[in-house]
């Protein structure tokens, strides 16, 4: 999706919010190099990690829950994230990515319970069109196996507000 469609932002920038080590920002560099990238993390610990092994992106030791977005951004990626913010919070967070991006990306998974505490909050392929936001592109993607079934990640392509 980003590398398809980096011509067409007009901001030339893309942030990862809950970027732990940095590993989807440099695939996502790799792919597309004529964006700049960011990373924000609540670990300090992943935050210095990430600067040591990927000194051509910046990274900010951010919690967006305490300080929310301020800049402005092509794409902000949103991934495997959402599910472990509280119910009311996780929407909160998502209006104010949105506020600040051309489109977001938003991938979480399917799961209807806590998946070992680890989830808080929880979704569906149609949870962000009934909830009014404007989706462009959605799918369940790789499928995996919990003790109580299947559930599968599902991605969005959500328009932002810029």
């Amino acid at each position: 999706i980003i590398n398809e469609n980096a011509e067409v932002l007009s901001r030339r920038s893309l942030l990862d919010v809950g970027c732990a080590v940095g590993a989807a920002l440099n695939l996502f560099h790799q792919t597309t190099p004529s964006l700049d990238y960011f990373g924000y993390d609540f670990s300090s610990t992943a935050i210095q990690a990430a600067t040591e092994k990927l000194p051509h992106i910046q990274f900010e030791c951010r919690d967006i829950l305490e300080n929310p977005i301020e800049k402005d951004f092509g794409i902000i990626t949103f991934l495997e994230t959402i599910e472990h913010i509280e119910e009311g919070t996780n929407y909160k967070m998502l209006d104010n990515i949105l506020d600040h991006c051309e489109y977001a990306i938003v991938t979480t998974v399917d799961t209807e319970d806590d998946c070992f505490g680890e989830h808080i909050s929880h979704y569906k392929i149609d949870t962000f069109d009934e909830k009014g936001y404007n989706v462009l592109w959605k799918a369940k993607l790789t499928p995996i196996q919990m003790p109580d079934g299947i559930y599968n990640y599902i991605g969005f392509l959500i328009k932002g507000n810029l």
